[in-house]
């Protein structure tokens, strides 16, 4: 059985995580993320894995301490995933390292 941080731990096509990394969501023009993205993605989830498996001992805050890193590396995978936004909507959403394209317009008439 997968654990809960585990793609598919709930079976469920419809999450946002299978969304994103499943080869098949292309919508006609293109794939949501690059292969890099998808590994990154992936490897912030073995990040997880790891710190629950080997860093994070037992003990009576064991579960709060693995919240804060669930959250750490929610924030990391989201971040990742927000690419996908920026290359669909740059004039609304920003590619990390660029600037939202509208407001490089802004600056030029300024």
């Amino acid at each position: 059985m997968k654990k809960e941080w585990e793609p598919g731990w709930n079976d469920s096509s419809g999450d946002l995580f299978s969304f994103f990394m499943s080869g098949d969501c292309y919508h006609g023009r293109m794939e949501l993320l690059t292969d890099a993205e998808k590994e990154a993605v992936d490897m912030a989830g073995r990040l997880y894995t790891l710190i629950a498996d080997l860093v994070v001992q037992g003990g009576p805050n064991r579960e709060d301490d693995l919240a804060e890193f669930r959250t750490a590396i929610h924030h990391i995978q989201h971040a990742v995933m927000a690419q996908a936004a920026g290359r669909r909507y740059p004039g609304s959403f920003r590619l990390l390292g660029r600037e939202i394209d509208s407001m490089k317009k802004e600056k030029r008439n300024a």
